[in-house]
């Protein structure tokens, strides 16, 4: 057992609290001098905003003139949304920010840090972004000498990765490169705290698009559902780039030639829209006229598919809705004659026209943005299709005992491609625009209006008018299989 250890404590006088007393006192007096609720850090941040909301710049360069006000400025600066857009971070509050102190303290300098990523390119040009970049490089060029897990020591560290008008592409690779996830990438340089933060937008928006560089063709990723959102879409991915174009080129450049997959199409469309548009449409300014011929070439091609696709599908469903009877003489021997012309590869442009049943219809199966640039036709009933066929034949064929149409040219004054017109009559595509080819033209056997029929005079004659017309396409594919020999029989060789 312990024995009891006996304390003779003296008595506390006032003068034992003396020495505790004039520190507190000491350390009042510097908090009411510089802290952030201290009068002196009120009046100085109250300063700079007045000069801010005036656009009094070259004002608020002069004030920034000791250490209070750079501690100022680089509070309101990641701080502020409003102060931060006002004033930026120009080549003027750098230059007053080193004449006062060499190197900045160490709360400034976080704080400025902490402004960076939150604002990133949001608040400077590509030549300002540089030149605060390669500032905080410099002054944190000392703190890297002495180590430690800090943030400031980490971001000390990677100062080089970290701080770069392309750091966060560079950032990305890295990670990638390491397979390091985006939220490993985060714990490692220590920015869990900037979620919100403009920086960490940039990493994970060029995250995405290395996801897309990576997944397999055509594959229905989640990340697709993301990069289609406009804040996502309109966003930077380098600077004097959208992401948004970058998404579209890898797209268009990973998908073959010839199809692409519902998933990718509408990911294409829900971001750019349907580039047969007039070249003076907004979006056809924003983002294909920056994609190139090429591109756009491409995109129409897989459009005349989806075109043909929906059109058959309103054929189809129509003669359903309809209860047609001879289903077979209203849409087997239709579809398969487009789409043998999609497959011989001589349809090089397209265009939909869709009555009233035909728009509702398409958009009970897809979201407004994942349909392709179509025209309204004054109908409650009837569509029709437009196809060029090698530049030589514009062909037009529609529901509801419409006549296929052949045409070898277009009146001048034709609606058919002129994509500025967004709605039409159904008479102008039943009879009009073969009343003014007429008209403009005299009787011609260069045209060909035909009826549906069921002894394979239609197909016999459209057949002849493309060979005659050049337009290379093989009679197999152009007839269904299961009807090809009565036709041989029926026709013969053409």
């Amino acid at each position: 057992m312990l024995p009891i250890l006996a304390f003779d404590l003296p008595e506390w006088t006032e003068n034992d609290f003396a020495p505790l007393r004039k520190a507190e006192k000491k350390m009042k007096e510097i908090g009411s001098g510089s802290g952030e609720s201290s009068p002196r850090f009120r009046r100085a941040c109250e300063l700079l905003r007045k000069l801010a909301s005036v656009r009094e710049i070259d004002a608020i360069h002069r004030a920034i003139s000791d250490t209070l006000h750079v501690r100022a400025y680089t509070f309101l600066l990641y701080s502020d949304e409003q102060f931060a857009r006002c004033v930026g971070v120009g080549a003027g509050c750098l230059s007053r920010m080193r004449a006062v102190r060499e190197p900045m303290t160490k709360l400034s300098l976080l704080q400025l840090v902490r402004a960076y990523f939150n604002h990133f390119d949001s608040i400077s040009n590509e030549e300002e972004l540089s030149a605060w970049s390669d500032f905080i490089q410099e002054q944190l060029a000392p703190q890297a000498r002495r180590g430690g897990q800090t943030d400031l020591a980490v971001y000390a560290e990677h100062r080089g990765e970290l701080f770069s008008p392309f750091a966060p592409y560079r950032l990305v690779k890295a990670a990638r490169k390491q397979q390091i996830d985006f939220d490993g990438l985060i714990r490692r340089y220590h920015l869990g705290t900037f979620s919100g933060g403009v920086f960490l937008s940039r990493c994970q928006n060029i995250y995405y698009l290395e996801t897309i560089r990576n997944i397999p063709v055509g594959e229905n990723d989640p990340v697709l559902q993301e990069v289609v959102k406009p804040s996502v879409c309109n966003s930077n991915y380098i600077p004097g780039k959208l992401l948004g174009l970058e998404v579209l080129e890898i797209l268009i450049d990973r998908s073959p030639q010839g199809e692409v997959s519902q998933a990718w199409q509408n990911a294409i469309l829900s971001i750019a829209g349907d580039p047969r548009v007039p070249r003076s449409n907004p979006s056809y300014q924003k983002w294909w006229s920056l994609l190139g011929d090429e591109r756009v070439s491409k995109v129409r091609g897989w459009l005349s598919r989806f075109d043909l696709k929906l059109f058959l599908d309103v054929l189809e469903q129509s003669a359903r809705d309809g209860k047609i009877d001879d289903m077979e003489r209203m849409f087997k021997p239709r579809k398969a004659f487009m789409e043998g012309l999609l497959e011989s590869g001589v349809v090089s442009e397209s265009r939909l026209f869709l009555g009233d049943y035909a728009e509702h219809y398409l958009k009970r199966q897809y979201k407004r943005e994942e349909l392709p640039a179509y025209t309204r036709v004054h109908s409650r009933q009837t569509s029709m299709i437009y196809l060029n066929l090698a530049g030589s034949v514009h062909m037009i064929e529609g529901s509801h005992s419409f006549r296929l149409k052949l045409l070898d040219k277009l009146p001048s004054n034709q609606k058919v491609r002129n994509y500025d017109i967004r709605t039409i009559d159904d008479s102008y595509l039943r009879s009009q625009l073969m009343f003014d080819y007429h008209r403009e033209y005299g009787a011609s056997e260069e045209v060909l209006e035909l009826t549906h029929d069921v002894h394979f005079n239609w197909q016999r004659k459209a057949i002849a008018y493309l060979k005659y017309k050049g337009v290379k396409a093989e009679p197999a594919k152009l007839i269904h299989p299961d009807q090809y020999r009565a036709f041989k029989q029926k026709v013969g060789v053409i």
